[in-house]
């Protein structure tokens, strides 16, 4: 019996620590009137992600380690635009919060990526209604 109980809790502790290998990352993109129907490519270390939209969240899971994140502006001309990356540093179990905040020059528009606080991510889905995306991509 006494061997029962401790396969069991190997068992139980292996599959927690297993969820705990890897890094969660939630971005979101508060809705602002500015570029409302323009979408941005998530980009992790050069992959394409999602299309995130106005007023919208994605939540993903990456392997621990040091990423680059770029939004890109969906459409023709993407890969020429000029963009801001946020580099960051993942902890496995670990848990990050990333606000899109759309900008605009008089050519183009672009997302600055920054950290928040997990308080301010769960203030802002909360006050501002955030959905989550359908993360369709470009084919």
């Amino acid at each position: 019996m006494k061997r029962l109980v401790v396969l069991f809790l190997a068992i139980l502790m292996a599959n927690v620590s297993f969820s705990q290998e890897k890094s969660v990352v939630n971005i979101y993109r508060p809705g602002q009137l500015i570029a409302a129907g323009v979408n941005f490519t998530i980009y992790v270390n050069g992959e394409a992600k999602c299309k995130l939209s106005n007023n919208k969240r994605i939540t993903f899971e990456l392997e621990p380690g040091k990423v680059e994140i770029i939004a890109r502006q969906s459409g023709i001309g993407e890969l020429m635009k000029k963009v801001i990356s946020l580099d960051l540093e993942l902890e496995a179990g670990k848990e990050y919060f990333i606000k899109g905040d759309v900008k605009s020059s008089f050519t183009r528009y672009r997302m600055e990526l920054s950290r928040v606080f997990p308080d301010q991510y769960n203030a802002d889905l909360e006050s501002k209604d955030i959905g989550l995306d359908n993360c369709q991509l470009e084919n």
